[in-house]
């Protein structure tokens, strides 16, 4: 039944990814704006090492003269181990701490290994430990509560793109590329629909072209996977959702 329900959600998955890539192609043409999108899935970005490869092919691409955004996953892995550190919270099992740790480390090790710029890694490790209180607070409710909703859950994922996403994007301003993070709540509208939104595809392609009008000279670092509701939710769109975001 897993292994079925799997294949449901990837069928599922490819036709909207067609439906809205077909979508997005067509209003761009008549937009007359090129737009090179690339994708960077969990195992490119799993380690420091990866970031820096992807870094370098973002480099290049730059260089040549095209006009690329990028849609970048979590770290590898990370996305499961969230999914297992909100379970343990919700059934009271303090375990939960320990493997929070081991989700903080990889993303700590790539700051300090791939950021030379001592002031942009300064901040950038700031920017982290507010994340880290953040996502601290919200399993320690969990703890408490013991009630892991499906809204719950979704902001607790958003967690793995945001977070790699950004290291990504400063990793290219030490470089002295103009690389900006671009939180995809900011620009895809879904329903409520908590673990598999649909998304608002007018309203979504609108926020997405006045935002690529508006940063046309920079690289876009964008969160794969996450989106937000009509009241400012955070929603995310299924796994394999960073795909389904490219195609946006």
């Amino acid at each position: 039944q897993n292994v079925i329900r799997s294949l449901e959600n990837v069928y599922l998955l490819t036709a909207r990814t067609l439906r809205f890539g077909l979508f997005h192609l067509s209003s761009y043409l008549n937009s007359h704006i090129c737009m090179n999108i690339l994708k960077f899935g969990g195992s490119s970005v799993a380690k420091a090492e990866g970031l820096d490869r992807v870094a370098k092919i973002i480099e290049a691409r730059h260089q040549s003269g095209d006009q690329i955004a990028v849609v970048v996953s979590a770290m590898k892995g990370m996305t499961d181990m969230l999914e297992k550190i909100s379970y343990l919270a919700a059934l009271g099992d303090d375990q939960y701490r320990e493997y929070l740790r081991s989700f903080w480390e990889p993303h700590y090790h790539a700051v300090k290994t791939q950021i030379a710029n001592i002031s942009i890694r300064l901040t950038v490790i700031q920017s982290l430990r507010k994340r880290e209180d953040e996502l601290d607070s919200l399993m320690y409710g969990l703890a408490i509560t013991r009630d892991l909703t499906p809204r719950m859950r979704d902001v607790i994922l958003s967690f793995g793109e945001r977070i790699s996403a950004y290291i990504l994007s400063q990793i290219l301003s030490c470089r002295q590329l103009p690389g900006i993070f671009v939180d995809a709540r900011e620009l895809i509208l879904t329903d409520s629909q908590y673990g598999a939104a649909e998304v608002e595809t007018e309203e979504t392609y609108a926020k997405v072209q006045a935002h690529f009008e508006k940063h046309s000279d920079n690289i876009s670092i964008i969160t794969g996977f996450i989106g937000s509701s009509p009241k400012g939710i955070t929603t995310t769109l299924g796994r394999c959702g960073s795909v389904y975001t490219s195609s946006l």
